[in-house]
């Protein structure tokens, strides 16, 4: 275990335990040079992140697990930045591809449990640019979308048991 002295730079395993903003945070893990770069945060409402750790946050590959997702991928200055895994637990909808500031931005393929997928580009969690939309119907759409909306040129497919129409 490592003891706190201004004096000393850290180096090695050890756990450190840090009140920021008013909040308690857990940290196992492996020191080099006086920082921390990685190893595991426990959060005060029982979350764990486990990776790469910079200046005290998430930062480089990593995987959190909270009480309603789990992600895993890749962080920088403690945000969802890069290619990444989400899987929301509510509802089993899984989202992997690209992050920007913890939101869907890039190209990426979300999926639900119910049937609905789409695979495409997104801008700031909404479909956006070109993708690839099938609903829990059926129905599918291939095209342009705009703020999660269908946009501009496409082909609208309906599926029903008994023949096929497209728009």
């Amino acid at each position: 275990s490592i003891e706190y002295n201004s004096s000393e730079k850290k180096n090695g395993q050890g756990k450190l335990v840090l009140i920021k903003e008013g909040q308690t945070f857990f940290y196992h893990g492996i020191w080099e040079e006086g920082n921390l770069k990685e190893g595991k945060i426990y959060y005060e409402n029982d979350d764990i992140y486990e990776g790469g750790i910079k200046d005290y946050v998430r930062d480089g590959e990593g995987k959190f697990t909270s009480k309603s997702e789990i992600y895993e991928g890749h962080w920088e200055n403690d945000k969802k930045n890069g290619k990444g895994t989400l899987i929301f637990k509510n509802d089993g909808t899984k989202y992997e591809g690209e992050f920007k500031d913890n939101q869907f931005n890039g190209k990426g393929e979300l999926v639900s449990d119910n049937g609905f997928s789409y695979e495409g580009e997104f801008l700031n969690n909404h479909m956006h640019g070109k993708g690839y939309l099938k609903g829990s119907n059926r129905h599918t759409y291939e095209g342009n979308f705009q703020n999660g909306q269908f946009h501009g040129k496409g082909k609208f497919k309906w599926n029903d048991e008994s023949n096929e129409q497209f728009y």
